[in-house]
């Protein structure tokens, strides 16, 4: 039990490692204005560290947006005649309840590797969030945590291991064929699933939170980030259901939900069209009455007839909820694995 703040625990540099202009590259912060360039520097990075998904600018606008990134101290970007070669961002995310979380973005044009600019953008982050570490006045622990893909981002996990971070957590990526039998799921008595609404925003979202409490980093979203992820383009309505029960006093609530995503740009990067599914979720003492399945089966069957050819999502290996079954029993199967890297506090 952490009982002192991270201030008086956490020593951070009083200035940071900003590399000096040379080369042919200028050092500075990114701003708000530059999401298409990081998009198009993503374009070339993606493919060889992660070719399963492609990040975009609607996905970097977001990171922007979280309430406690200020852009001029938490990046770092090098520009040289090309545009963007490298950035990196400590991005501080947002609630605080068990833990204070600080994750590092970025990485480095393919044309500019072998360089060490990544050397030099990892010195920055692990610096910049330390400070926001140190300055936290939660008595709470800290953590600096980057996520990379097993198989193709072996560069980025032999640097953070060198700088200190351990391997913490594995995540899978799994994927549903669509030209399989779906099933029909029917959920336990007193439960009905209904398409997402936005009248049922703030009872999905408590449910939501009260869903994930359990799950590994996880901690409770704020209203806004989650009605700002409703506003993005990717968010499918039409793709994401409500598990809905009647409570003792007659009225009904939000025990489940599934929300899924479409982002055409990783077509491409997978060679067929598809739904992710970001987000499944049942209330503990609402498990084990095949809500999840239930709502999940109506994903299936709506990408389907929609012409899409599958269905992707992710999920904590070690997940408590014993998810990693329930999926496989869905007839998802594993395609990738990614890992988180963290430095604990």
């Amino acid at each position: 039990m952490v009982d002192q703040p991270l201030r008086t625990r956490v020593d951070a540099p009083a200035t940071l490692p900003v590399p000096v202009d040379a080369d042919g590259l200028r050092w500075r912060p990114a701003t708000r204005a530059d999401a298409a360039g990081l998009a198009r520097l993503h374009s070339a990075m993606d493919p060889l560290d992660h070719p399963h998904f492609v990040v975009n600018e609607e996905e970097i606008a977001e990171d922007f947006a979280e309430p406690r990134f200020d852009p001029v101290a938490d990046s770092l970007l090098a520009e040289d005649e090309k545009g963007i070669a490298a950035y990196g961002m400590a991005l501080p995310l947002e609630s605080r309840e068990s833990i204070v979380r600080v994750v590092f973005l970025g990485g480095v044009r393919p044309d500019r590797r072998g360089e060490g600019l990544g050397r030099r953008i990892a010195a920055w982050q692990e610096a910049r969030g330390t400070q926001q570490l140190a300055a936290a006045e939660e008595a709470l622990p800290g953590w600096l945590l980057i996520y990379a893909d097993t198989e193709h981002g072996g560069a980025a996990i032999r640097l953070f291991e060198r700088r200190g971070f351990d391997r913490e957590r594995y995540f899978l990526e799994l994927r549903r064929d669509l030209g399989e039998p779906i099933p029909e799921v029917v959920p336990g008595d007193g439960v009905r699933i209904v398409p997402w609404h936005g009248d049922w925003s703030a009872g999905a979202l408590e449910a939501k939170n009260a869903s994930f409490r359990d799950h590994w980093g996880s901690q409770p979203e704020s209203r806004e980030h989650w009605e700002n992820h409703q506003r993005l383009a990717i968010f499918r309505a039409d793709l994401s259901y409500l598990a809905l029960a009647t409570g003792e006093d007659g009225t009904e609530r939000v025990v489940g939900l599934v929300r899924t995503d479409v982002n055409e740009q990783d077509w491409a990067a997978q060679g067929y069209p598809h739904a992710y599914v970001g987000l499944v979720g049942v209330v503990r003492e609402w498990r084990g009455r095949r809500i999840a399945q239930a709502l999940l089966s109506r994903v299936l069957a709506a990408s389907k007839d929609l012409g899409y050819e599958r269905v992707n999502l992710d999920v904590d290996s070690d997940n408590p909820s014993g998810a990693l079954g329930l999926y496989t029993s869905m007839g998802f199967r594993r395609a990738t694995q990614s890992v988180a890297l963290l430095k604990a506090f």
